[in-house]
């Protein structure tokens, strides 16, 4: 995991990243977050 801040450059990866498909994106790891709170919150 990156510790230091996001730079410009950074946040242009992760746009591009969003308009590939099957790109892993922040909009996919997101996903994947709420569905393990999700599974939290139910038990």
């Amino acid at each position: 995991m990156r510790r230091r801040p996001l730079s410009s450059a950074d946040y242009q990866e992760i746009d591009l990243a969003d308009e590939e498909p099957g790109a892993t994106s922040v909009v996919d790891l997101m996903s994947v977050l709420e569905g393990s709170i999700d599974r939290a919150d139910g038990t």
